[in-house]
């Protein structure tokens, strides 16, 4: 009810003597609308009385959540009552109030960044942690993007806030909100991070809906990309911890940092090809079959001296796609794909010819079976609705 909150915050503020009474109402339907009246309150001739009597709940333990909450926007705001109502909240084990806590801290830190961070914001986040509840990060009404008291972390207090959140199952909206921002600063951190979660989800047992690494992150790809050689380092780490899923996780991870293979990927990638062939080909596998993969994987065939198990790895990475629209839209594809092969016949590498004869058989014989299984899409449609197919029917130019 803002509207309604507005006005008893305004009748606060103008008529003290009409709200004072309903401070000591300890329940009933205004009680929830306590941090407005305090607002207000605090603003008129009688703000001692009200101080006195915030103080007073603060040493009794009581009304703390509220009091938290009406410091989310207060003006002037009091760092002192905020440190202290966390600490009750704290000894209560009260989540609701540690919750609003953070929720303040988040808040105010623009105005009052002096710390913020130190008495509310870590105590909190590790005490929520302690008490395996996840809360804090659960609801929608805290601004965790790109927020400016995350930027303002120092990499040992980022590192606290990234330890606790190793066992949350899932790293999307507000959780890859409080990532991102953190690995704008500290990538290294974060990327040492998501390591500890494929470790935590190895060592558990029986962890259900546990995702190490996020699935369809927003913001996080973007940091990370800023450390091309320890982002990769970290990519071989989780390949050794959880090869099976690394395609799924890590890999798709690489792919949305970097779009495109840039040359400081492919400089990270080059050696790799010869030492670690089948990481770099599952690395590869998420590009969905981007022109600029077919040089890295080149260069896996020609130092693979024919292993059979490469080569399928191979044929299978360049065979990965991304959406394609068009009856003829794989055709165009298959294409435009050995158009990028056909020159690997030449190479001098005798790996590499046998992989690009193939493979351009498998693709000739892809084109013909995609090309008849359009045309047959669009006779039926015809048929279905009453249309002529002519001799020369449609097909594709």
């Amino acid at each position: 009810f803002p509207v309604l909150g507005n006005f008893i915050q305004q009748a606060s503020t103008k008529h003290p003597e009409m709200v004072l009474p309903w401070l000591d109402i300890s329940t009933g339907p205004l009680t929830r609308f306590l941090p407005g009246m305090l607002a207000g309150l605090m603003l008129s001739e009688s703000h001692t009385n009200v101080r006195e009597k915030i103080e007073g709940w603060i040493n009794t333990g009581t009304r703390l959540s509220d009091i938290a909450w009406y410091l989310r926007f207060a003006d002037p705001f009091q760092l002192e009552w905020l440190s202290n109502v966390l600490q009750k909240g704290i000894q209560a084990e009260d989540t609701h109030t540690i919750c609003n806590c953070v929720d303040a801290a988040v808040r105010q830190f623009d105005k009052n960044p002096n710390h913020l961070i130190e008495q509310v914001l870590l105590p909190a986040i590790e005490a929520m942690a302690e008490l395996n509840d996840t809360g804090w990060l659960e609801t929608a009404l805290v601004p965790w993007l790109r927020a400016p008291i995350l930027l303002a972390l120092k990499q040992d207090q980022a590192i606290r806030v990234l330890d606790s959140l190793v066992p949350y199952p899932t790293l999307n909206n507000n959780s890859e909100y409080v990532t991102a921002a953190i690995a704008e600063n500290w990538p290294d951190s974060v990327l040492e991070f998501l390591t500890q979660r494929m470790e935590y989800r190895s060592a558990a047992q029986k962890l259900e809906r546990y995702e190490a690494i996020p699935s369809h992150p927003y913001q996080l790809p973007e940091h990370l990309a800023k450390s091309p050689t320890n982002f990769i380092n970290a990519a071989k780490n989780w390949y050794q911890i959880d090869g099976a899923r690394y395609r799924f996780e890590g890999a798709e991870l690489i792919a949305r940092a970097f779009p495109e293979i840039p040359d400081e990927l492919f400089v990270e990638l080059k050696p790799l090809a010869k030492t670690d062939p089948c990481f770099v080909l599952d690395t590869l596998s998420a590009f969905d079959g981007h022109e600029t993969v077919y040089p890295l994987v080149q260069e896996v065939i020609a130092n693979s001296s024919g292993d059979k198990k490469i080569m399928r790895a191979a044929h299978h990475t360049l065979h990965e796609s991304g959406v394609v629209s068009g009856e003829f839209g794989y055709v165009k594809l298959y294409k435009e794909r050995k158009n990028l092969i056909e020159p690997w016949l030449d190479h001098e590498n005798k790996a590499v010819q046998d992989f690009a004869e193939h493979h351009l058989a498998d693709l000739e014989s892809s084109i013909l079976n995609e090309t008849k299984r359009a045309e047959a899409s669009i006779a039926a449609r015809k048929l279905s609705f009453g249309e002529e197919i002519e001799s020369d029917d449609e097909s594709e130019d």
